[in-house]
Formats: structure tokens, sequence, C-alpha cells
């Protein structure tokens, strides 16, 4: 069960699908995580290019697992105290 409104966000996108396509997706592109963690695409960067926050590069493209971001949102929640 999602514990934060953070966690409801990559829920949502991971779990859209066009009309034709009903497999969640595994991945989210850099605007889709930004709308996803609530967070600006500086910040996304910053936190990517640091090797903070959990990403996967092929090629030029990077991607975020919809998986690892879960688990890494929810450490990082344990590491703060749990702001809920």
């Amino acid at each position: 069960m999602p514990t934060s409104n953070d966690e409801l966000h990559l829920n949502a996108r991971a779990n859209a699908a066009d009309e034709t396509n009903t497999t969640p997706r595994l991945a989210l592109r850099p605007k889709e995580a930004c709308v996803a963690l609530s967070i600006g695409p500086r910040l996304l960067w910053t936190l990517t290019n640091q090797n903070l926050v959990p990403h996967v590069r092929m090629g030029r493209a990077v991607f975020y697992p919809v998986d690892e971001l879960r688990r890494w949102l929810s450490e990082q929640a344990q590491k703060k105290g749990g702001r809920r």
C-alpha cells in the first residue's frame, strides 16, 4: 500500500497505459519521473548525475525504473524520520 503522496504519483504513472497497451510501465522518462516524485527537472538531473536516484542510461536516453524508485523513496522516507 502506498505510504506517501509521492508513492501514489508513482503508482499512477507506472500503471498508466494507453488504450492499446495494458502492460504496466517498467520505467519512467525524466519528465514523468519529475511529476511522479513532485520535483523539478533540475533537482532530478542533479540527483541523477550524482548517482543518488536509481536510473538507467541507454545511449543518451535516461530512464527511471519504477520499482527501484519506489524502494528508493521508501528508503529516503525512513532516513528522514518517515515524514508522511
